[in-house]
């Protein structure tokens, strides 16, 4: 019986034609792309003396990939994803071309220092599509104010928004263990249901209150006040129940007080993996304090 040969022919063909990836797995990942701030709001005016901003970084998603990434001001404009000039690279973070690859982050303060270096207001744009031809846009304002504004502006402390830190960190437990790293770790879990290792999230301190959020409330928190109303305007809960297995928990918005301060945290993704050590569950987090 022969059956099978007209089958196995179409296979081969298929793959031999980049019809199916090598890996077995028809189709790219689906989502449009997008292009968020760490640290600050979209909307800020950034405001600094010539060659005195600091560490401005914006992520770049792009579930099906990055094919052109620009970024683009009244005088320059820089494909990063398609440059063969590597020496842009320092300007904005990078090591090397982002053409490609699904996310990246840039930091675009070198290059706002070098090219915005006179008093005056200006506008960068970030320009991303996808290999799908799918788009997202971001435009950041930037002032380079002299250096007589900046000691006015230093006197007046109380009409400056004192902005959220963002930094990143990845959580792991096995089993009944510690989370570790201990030291970093706001917050501390224990698995309830082992189907869709369902963890139960509490803080690390034992009288620092949690409330659970939505996404919508952490891509608008950027500054003290910003996560002081939000807390506010919520109610702490004993624990937060979130299944982890495949990536499950990812966009899991909550918020962390204690006699510190308040804190943020988005789980950026959740794996788990079983062993003979039992359970071991990784939360990537992002956090604003």
């Amino acid at each position: 019986m022969l059956w099978w040969r007209p089958a196995l022919i179409i296979l081969i063909i298929a793959i031999a034609a980049g019809g199916l990836p090598a890996d077995g797995v028809a189709g790219e990942a689906s989502g449009e792309p997008r292009i968020t701030t760490q640290g600050f709001s979209i909307d800020t005016a950034l405001t600094a003396e010539a060659r005195r901003f600091d560490a401005i970084r914006v992520r770049v998603e792009a579930p099906s990939r990055i094919a052109k990434l620009v970024i683009s001001t009244d005088e320059h404009e820089i494909d990063l994803a398609n440059t063969q000039d590597r020496s842009v690279f320092a300007l904005v973070g990078l090591d090397q071309r982002p053409l490609n690859a699904y996310d990246v982050t840039l930091d675009v303060a070198p290059f706002m220092n070098k090219h915005f270096t006179t008093p005056a207001t200006y506008r960068l744009a970030v320009i991303v599509e996808d290999r799908g031809g799918a788009m997202a846009t971001a435009a950041l304002t930037a002032t380079v104010v002299s250096e007589e504004r900046s000691a006015v502006d230093a006197t007046d402390t109380e009409t400056v928004p004192q902005q959220l830190r963002e930094s990143e960190m990845t959580l792991t437990r096995v089993a009944t263990a510690d989370v570790a790293p201990a030291e970093e770790s706001p917050l501390t879990w224990i698995t309830r249901e082992p189907i869709d290792v369902t963890i139960r999230l509490r803080p690390v301190d034992a009288d620092a209150e949690i409330r659970q959020l939505d996404l919508e409330t952490w891509n608008r928190t950027w500054t003290r006040d910003d996560i002081a109303r939000r807390i506010s305007a919520s109610r702490p809960v004993p624990y937060v129940d979130v299944p982890a297995a495949r990536n499950a928990a990812a966009d899991t918005i909550l918020a962390i007080s204690d006699d510190s301060g308040d804190a943020l945290l988005r789980i950026t993704t959740s794996a788990t993996h079983l062993s003979q050590l039992g359970t071991t569950v990784t939360l990537a987090v992002l956090m604003r304090d």
